[in-house]
C-alpha cells in the first residue's frame, strides 16, 4: 500500500488503530486465504460500522457504498449481504426507515437468492426491528416469526436473545439490536467462493 492510500479517508483500516475488535477482525481476516478483493471491502464494512459507533455517519456511507460496489464486483454474496445490514443501521440511526427497510429487503433477498441463512436471519431480525419501529405490527410478527425458524432450524443461537427482547416489547431505549459483526468469526473460504 502506498503512503499516500494509508492517508486518504477509508483508506485500509489501521490495525494499530487501537480498537481491539478491528484489530481481532484484521488478524482474522488474514488468518484465512480470502483474495485482497474480497478482504479489503469487508474491512471497509467493519471500519465503517466503527466510524457509525463513533458518530462518523457521512464516512461510514461513503465506506459502505464503495465496499458494496466492489463487493458485487466480485460476487462476494455475504459480504454484500454484510454491507447491506450494515447500511440497516446507517439509516436506522439516522431515523431514515423507508431506506433502512428498502436495504434490509435487498440483503433478504441477497441472502435467500444465494442460500445465506445466517445472513438471512439477520435480515429478518433488522427487518422486524424497522417494523416495530414504524408500528407495522403484522409484518413485525411475520419477520420474527421468519428469524425465530431460522435460528431454530440453523441452531443459530447468537439471535435468540435478540428475538426474545424483540418479542417482549420496546425497552425505554430500543437497544435490541443484532449483536455485532466484529466480534462474529468471518465465514470460511469454502462459504464465500
Amino acid at each position: 500500500m502506498t503512503e499516500s492510500a494509508a492517508e486518504s479517508p477509508g483508506a485500509f483500516p489501521d490495525p494499530t488503530s487501537g480498537d481491539p475488535r478491528l484489530q481481532r477482525a484484521w488478524r482474522r481476516a488474514f488468518e484465512l486465504d480470502h483474495p485482497v478483493e474480497q478482504l479489503a471491502p469487508r474491512l471497509d464494512v467493519l471500519d465503517a460500522r466503527l466510524r457509525m459507533a463513533r458518530g462518523q455517519v457521512d464516512e461510514a456511507r461513503a465506506l459502505l457504498e464503495r465496499a458494496m460496489t466492489t463487493l458485487a464486483g466480485v460476487l462476494d454474496h455475504d459480504g454484500l449481504c454484510l454491507a447491506k445490514l450494515a447500511l440497516v443501521e446507517l439509516h436506522s440511526r439516522t431515523a431514515d426507515f423507508v431506506q433502512a427497510e428498502e436495504r434490509a429487503r435487498e440483503a433478504l433477498d441477497i441472502a435467500a437468492r444465494h442460500g445465506l441463512r445466517l445472513r438471512e436471519a439477520d435480515a429478518w431480525v433488522r427487518l422486524a426491528q424497522i417494523l416495530r419501529q414504524v408500528s407495522r405490527a403484522g409484518e413485525f410478527a411475520h419477520a420474527l416469526d421468519t428469524a425465530q425458524h431460522i435460528v431454530v432450524e440453523t441452531g443459530y443461537r447468537r439471535l435468540a436473545p435478540v428475538i426474545a427482547s424483540l418479542r417482549a416489547g420496546p425497552s425505554e431505549e430500543d437497544s435490541a439490536q443484532a449483536p455485532d459483526d466484529l466480534d462474529r468469526d468471518p465465514p470460511t473460504a469454502q462459504a464465500l467462493s
